[in-house]
């Protein structure tokens, strides 16, 4: 198996692993779950798997729209690996929380920053 070539991505978009990502995390600029999905689908997808170290909090595309309780990533990727904090998805208070942010199920109305996600150049 060969190694994984950098990326070639547009300014402003980090390679990894082969990808392209865009990371929006600027208090300016936090947005819902559907707003950073319509941005992110204009561009590329949103991401598929989360790598960025935070304390933030950060929306993927990870999410069980469809279909409640089957998480899904928006670019119908499967989903082969999951890293949920402690006791989550758990839809906290019987509130419906169908988007994730890095590892935490939330509704998809609270402001958050975001990845986007495209193919290298």
């Amino acid at each position: 198996m060969s190694p994984l070539l950098p990326a070639i991505c547009p300014p402003g978009w980090q390679s990894f692993k082969g990808s392209c990502y865009w990371i929006v995390s600027n208090i300016n600029m936090l947005t819902t779950w559907h707003e950073a999905a319509t941005t992110c689908s204009g561009m590329s997808s949103m991401k598929e798997q989360s790598w960025v170290e935070t304390t933030s909090n950060v929306w993927t595309g990870l999410n069980d729209l469809a279909i409640p309780g089957l998480f899904m990533w928006s670019d119908e990727h499967i989903v082969t690996f999951t890293y949920w904090a402690p006791g989550e998805p758990n839809n906290h208070n019987g509130f419906s929380e169908d988007c994730v942010e890095i590892w935490n199920d939330k509704s998809c109305t609270q402001l958050n920053n975001y990845v986007c996600k495209m193919k290298s150049l």
